[in-house]
């Protein structure tokens, strides 16, 4: 783990930048999601041996007095096999304490493998994006063939019904009613039904798979920010004006308050009347 390319100062660098360590927990989850079968069969065979050789040594004193052979090392691997995916077939069981131990840890370690095992598998089994594209693809296309034939189906029953039901009146209440009219209604029934049945498998292939339905959904999400950013801007034009006003009142104050300290130092000089005496120096 700590030699990998997962723990290198790159690796480390990269987590940071991302908000998480490149600790052992993250190179374990990388190595399974890079390589899970080959580690897979590591840890199994890996384990066995190692609780193979665990249940040897404790229960190899006690191969006489419980008459199995623990001194057979693929004894304790089968032993350890059996136990480790919980088929128990009894043939081979421990004495010791010990060995009891071993076969308990065994048991869970052999559940928390059948779990990986389980994951591992349904990964493999799960689609692409690509193959789940082209099997939703061919669903689609079997699926309109079928509702073709149906519904040529169903056409054809109603066309039979029709003209039977033209032969005699189905609303006189003396006349009896013409068992293939009966069978023909039937039959269409159960063709109408299979064509909603078609359809409705048509609908579920198509939906969230269709180009339609995505853009849809694109220019909706798209009218969301739309409105959220005119919101926005009404909001922001509003903030302007009110600064503007701020502003405006603020300079108006400034050039109020110049203008009266301009008149208070300014003095008017008083004008003497034409014909006044002059004093003498």
């Amino acid at each position: 783990m700590y030699f990998t390319r997962f723990s290198d100062p790159r690796a480390q660098r990269v987590c940071q930048m991302n908000s998480c360590k490149a600790d052992s927990v993250y190179a374990i989850k990388s190595i399974i999601k890079e390589s899970p079968y080959q580690l897979t069969a590591i840890i199994f065979v890996g384990s066995a041996v190692c609780f193979a050789y665990a249940m040897q040594v404790f229960e190899r004193h006690y191969s006489q007095v419980s008459g199995q052979d623990f001194d057979s090392f693929w004894n304790c691997i089968w032993l350890i096999i059996v136990t480790m995916t919980t088929v128990g077939y009894g043939d081979l069981y421990p004495k010791s304490n010990g060995g009891r131990i071993v076969g308990i840890l065994t048991c869970i370690w052999g559940i928390f493998l059948a779990s990986f095992y389980t994951v591992t598998l349904t990964n493999f089994l799960s689609f692409t994006p690509a193959q789940k594209k082209s099997y939703n693809l061919m669903q689609r296309l079997y699926w309109k063939d079928m509702i073709q034939k149906e519904s040529v189906k169903a056409v054809a029953t109603l066309y039979r019904h029709k003209l039977l039901a033209r032969k005699q009146d189905i609303f006189d209440l003396n006349t009896k009613i013409d068992p293939k009219l009966l069978s023909s209604a039937r039959i269409f029934r159960e063709h109408m039904v299979k064509f909603k049945e078609t359809t409705r498998n048509l609908f579920n292939y198509n939906e969230g798979n269709n180009e339609s339905q995505f853009m849809k959904n694109e220019i909706e999400r798209l009218g969301v920010r739309v409105e959220e950013i005119s919101d926005e801007l009404v909001k922001q034009r509003k903030d302007q004006v009110d600064i503007k006003e701020k502003l405006d009142f603020i300079i108006n104050a400034i050039k109020g308050g110049t203008t009266n300290l301009v008149k208070k130092k300014t003095k008017v000089k008083p004008r003497t009347p034409k014909g006044a005496e002059r004093p003498l120096l």
